[in-house]
Parts: C-alpha cells; sequence; structure tokens
C-alpha cells in the first residue's frame, strides 16, 4: 500500500521551477522534468526488475508521467504516473493510485464486471449450442423439403396439362371426357396450395423455435448492453475531477456539453488526470508536467521509446481544460502558428492557376480562428477569381509548392488530375536519423493504409482494416535527406510512413506529432508537375527547401 511518502518524490536541485504550469498538449520538458522523469524511469524499471509479468507489460509500451509539485511544506518534488492498468491494477508502489478505486475484488465494478461476463459466456454457449445448430438445421431442413415437393408437383402439374393438350389436340372428347380434365386440373391445383400450406406451417414452426432460442439470446444481449452502459456510467460518475479552485465534476458532467457527449472508455485513467487529481487532493501545488512512451510502439499508432508525447486530446482534452482551471498555463502552441516567415510568394500566375510558395507554419486553408491561410491570401489578391480555388493542401509546418485554381473549370480541371494520380510532386525530407538497414542510393515503396487517431488529434494511425490506401516511393539521399513521391495524397502521410514501424521506422527531423520536436518540421514541398488545365501544357514549378542539404 502507498503511503503519501512514497507517492511524493523529493527533487534536490536548484532548478528553478517554470513561471507557469507547462501546457500538457504542447511543451519542451522543463529541466526538473527531465529530472524527475529520469527518476520514474528508474522507479518503474527497478519495480519490474523482479518481476517477469511486470517486465514484459512495460517492454511491451506504457505511457508513464511526472508532475513536479511544491508541496504543502514547500518542498519541491515529483509525482509519478502511469496510463490505465498495469498487470491488471490500477496501483504500483511510488506511482500515485487512480483518480477512482474501482478494480477492488469485491466492489461494484468487479462484481457487474462479473456478472457481464457469465452473460457473455451465457451467449456464447446458447449461440454454439448443439441445440441452436439443430434449430437452424430443422429450419433448413423445412424450407428445403418444401421447395422440393412444391417443384416436384408443379412438374406434375405440367405433364398433367401436356396429356390434356394432347387430348385435346386429338379432338374427340365426351363431355365426360372434359369435366374429368377439369376436375384433375382444379384438384393439382388445389393440391399445390395444401403443400405449400403444409410446408408454410411446418418452416413457421421450425422458425418459431428458432426465434424462441434467438429472442432469448438477444435479451441476454439487451440486458449485457444495459448492465454496460449503467457500469460506464457510474463509473464515469463516480471520477470527481479537481481542478486547482478545489471545484469537482464527474466526468459525465465533463463530457456534457462537449462533442462526445459521453466520455470516451478509459477517460480520467491517462496520467495526467491520475497527477492532477492527487495534487489537488493533497494541496500541492502543480509547477510544470510531461509524459513519455517506455517500451516498444503499439501497432497501428507511432510511438518511440523515451520520446515525450503530449496529452491525447480526446479522452484528456475536455478533461484537462476543466482540471487546469485556476492555474496560470502556458498557452497551447497547437492552435497557435509558428512564428516563421508568413509572406506567400507567388512563383507563377496566369488567369487560370497561381502557383505559390506557402512557407512552414502557414495553414493551407482556414482553420477555428482568423490567422492567415493560402486560401485567405489568395482570395485577396484575386478578387475576381471564382471557385474553392484550394486543389490541394499542405501540412501547416510543411513548406513548399502548391497549386491554386483562379477559376471553377480550372479547378475541376485540377482535381480529376489529382484524382487521376496524373500530378506528380516531388518532396525533400531530413529524417531524424539513417533508417536501420537502409543506404544512400537505395529506392522504396511503402504501402501503409491510414485513418485518423480520433483520440490524438490531428495524429493519423496505420489501420489494416479501416484505414484508407496510402501509397509512397522513396528515395534514400545521404547524410539523413530523403525523397518522398507521395502517389496517393492522404493527411500526413509522408510523415507516417517515414515514422511507423512498418514503413522507414524513422521520424522526420522536427515532427512533433511522430517524433521529436525541433526547430521546423524538415519536410518540403519542392516540386510540382501537371497540365495546364487551359492549354494541355505540361507545367513543372521547383523550389529549393529553405533547409540545406548538407546540414
Amino acid at each position: 500500500m502507498n503511503t503519501p511518502d512514497d507517492i511524493f518524490h523529493p527533487l534536490n536541485s536548484d532548478i528553478a521551477p517554470p513561471p507557469r504550469m507547462s501546457n500538457p498538449f504542447c511543451y519542451d520538458p522543463h529541466p526538473l522534468c527531465l529530472l524527475a522523469m529520469e527518476q520514474a524511469r528508474a522507479l518503474l524499471f527497478a519495480a519490474a526488475s523482479d518481476n517477469a509479468e511486470l517486465r514484459k507489460e512495460v517492454d511491451s509500451g506504457k505511457m508513464i508521467g511526472v508532475l513536479v509539485v511544491r508541496n504543502i511544506d514547500g518542498a519541491t518534488g515529483f509525482l509519478a504516473a502511469f496510463s490505465g492498468q498495469i498487470c491488471g491494477h490500477d496501483s504500483l508502489l511510488g506511482f500515485v493510485p487512480p483518480v477512482f478505486h474501482y478494480l477492488s475484488p469485491d466492489g461494484h465494478f468487479k462484481k457487474e464486471e462479473a456478472a457481464i461476463s457469465a452473460i457473455n459466456r451465457e451467449i456464447a454457449s446458447l449461440s454454439g449450442s448443439t441445440l441452436m445448430a439443430q434449430l437452424r438445421n430443422n429450419l433448413a431442413k423445412a424450407e428445403e423439403e418444401t421447395r422440393q415437393k412444391v417443384d416436384e408437383h408443379r412438374k406434375a402439374m405440367a405433364a398433367a396439362k401436356a396429356r390434356r393438350d394432347d387430348m385435346r389436340a386429338k379432338g374427340m372428347l365426351t363431355e365426360s371426357d372434359k369435366e374429368a380434365m377439369t376436375r384433375e386440373s382444379q384438384f393439382m391445383k388445389a393440391q399445390l396450395r395444401r403443400i405449400k400450406a403444409a410446408g408454410r406451417t411446418a418452416i413457421d414452426v421450425a422458425r418459431q423455435k428458432l426465434d424462441a432460442v434467438n429472442a432469448k439470446i438477444n435479451a441476454m444481449k439487451t440486458e449485457r448492453q444495459r448492465r454496460s452502459d449503467a457500469l460506464q456510467t457510474w463509473l464515469f460518475d463516480n471520477h470527481a475531477m479537481l481542478n486547482a479552485y478545489g471545484e469537482a465534476k464527474s466526468l459525465t458532467e465533463i463530457f456534457r456539453d462537449t462533442v462526445m457527449r459521453v466520455p470516451p472508455s478509459g477517460s480520467g485513467e491517462c496520467c495526467e488526470p491520475r497527477l492532477l487529481q492527487y495534487a489537488y487532493a493533497n494541496s500541492m501545488q502543480p509547477l510544470c508536467m510531461a509524459m513519455m512512451w517506455v517500451g516498444a510502439s503499439p501497432q497501428n499508432v507511432i510511438r518511440h521509446d523515451g520520446a515525450f508525447c503530449p496529452a491525447c486530446q480526446g479522452r484528456c482534452k475536455p478533461i484537462l481544460q476543466w482540471m487546469l482551471k485556476g492555474l496560470d498555463v502556458d498557452p497551447d502552441c497547437t492552435e497557435t502558428a509558428d512564428d516563421n516567415d508568413n509572406q506567400l510568394n507567388i512563383i507563377y500566375h496566369d488567369d487560370d492557376i497561381a502557383v505559390v510558395y506557402k512557407p512552414a507554419g502557414m495553414l493551407s486553408v482556414p482553420g477555428k480562428d482568423n490567422r492567415p491561410s493560402v486560401y485567405s491570401i489568395m482570395r485577396g489578391r484575386f478578387p475576381q477569381a471564382t471557385g474553392p480555388m484550394m486543389v490541394h493542401r499542405l501540412d501547416m509546418s510543411t513548406s513548399g509548392i502548391m497549386a491554386v485554381a483562379l477559376n471553377t473549370d480550372s479547378y475541376h480541371n485540377l482535381q480529376c488530375q489529382f484524382a487521376a494520380h496524373e500530378v506528380r510532386k516531388r518532396y525533400v525530407a531530413v529524417l531524424s536519423n539513417m533508417p536501420d538497414g537502409v543506404a544512400p542510393g537505395q529506392q522504396g515503396i511503402i504501402s501503409l493504409p491510414l485513418a485518423p487517431d480520433y483520440m490524438h488529434r490531428p495524429c493519423q494511425m496505420v489501420d489494416h482494416d479501416h484505414g484508407k490506401p496510402a501509397i509512397t516511393r522513396w528515395t534514400m539521399l545521404d547524410n539523413c535527406h530523403i525523397e518522398l513521391f507521395p502517389e496517393t495524397g492522404r493527411t500526413h502521410q509522408l510523415r507516417v510512413h517515414c515514422a511507423h514501424k512498418e514503413g522507414l521506422g524513422t521520424p522526420i527531423k522536427g515532427d512533433a506529432l511522430y517524433g521529436t520536436k525541433a526547430d521546423r518540421l524538415y519536410l518540403h514541398a519542392s516540386e510540382i508537375t501537371f497540365r495546364h488545365p487551359r492549354t494541355g501544357k505540361n507545367m513543372h514549378f521547383s523550389v529549393v527547401p529553405p533547409f540545406t542539404m548538407r546540414e
């Protein structure tokens, strides 16, 4: 069992704390956080050193966090946390407890979880039972037998009709013969109706028996859903999240006014809420915070062992917006433009198109504020332009060439060229290091489907099941420089294909989302080739990257 002395770790350092609390969504780790994280990692690995199960889980990947605080006695130290559970437990010696303990073996959560698991087992047992298989077979048999009987009787009716037609053709029929033929026809039609009716009865009986079992299964599924929803609501209602004013709100209340309406699964269990909750509950002043991924990267999302990470947008943003109230917090740099030269240069223009150079830090299209974008600037410079104008985009952090349509016809023409993969683009990037096993001059193709990572917007993730196809050709240059040729245009495609372990496994230098932040993202759209929408002439433009090719 953790005691307060186990959880508060003194920092014996002369380093001054920052003037404001670091923003968990956008930060450079403060020196105190670096010192604290070093000790937190040592604490985690010490616990795992003689615990094979814990070591295996840590090696498979875990998010840990530190919060530098000043306690009620004025001493500076740090708190450490991990996200979620570890080896099925929500606590570990030296780490803060969860916001709400719900994993007690005899507690409400575990009892309800066991009841839901029992329902799952019963559903699986009944769905795969011999009885269920027999009932399905009985229904299929009744349907097949009915079909066969109807088909056989129809053949008999056709044969009988053919005989009657032959007799009529030969003539010399008596009135008695005609009456007999009519009676035969009527009888066979009535017999068909009786066969169908008997078949429907047999099918209905078989289906009713099957439906009765399915109804039982559906009732159990409904009960399972009801209990799961109720348990989730109970869990969220019991997470009373504090802020610096000492106010408390449940997760249900926090998310009620968001787009999501209800908290996502796992809300409140990340490092950041745990750390702040413990600090507030124990009268500690938060000073700065940092999170780090430890261990292997997950299969879909990109994580690097030892890399600092921002708080997630999906689960954590609404929670932290509440919990950080009352603190003087650094601004969120994800909501502000980079402090770069925001001059948009027009390389070429005529009556139909313009080609521009977008600097890093400028939006391609308007965002949620009124910052200048390529669209807003071009709309101002070409007020006579018609149509949407923007036929493609570059990430805000990426510099380089963009084509802009100045009328509707040109827009649709260029859109068609992009859709048909007729537009050729070349990017130049600097990787954070040389990828393993890759030599200068080597070429390759990366094909990894991408999908939005809704919990970590605006990040994308590799999703082999539901992602959209994304293909990138590459040529390795020297000195960590690389040429990238996208054959599709997915969001963050080049960045993910470089960083993901199934791609090059090496993030682009300065990629704050998929690697490590630097003075800029070293990715530049250097060339573009397309057909002029009016003349059909081949148009080619290039701009040398602002970062040198020999760093």
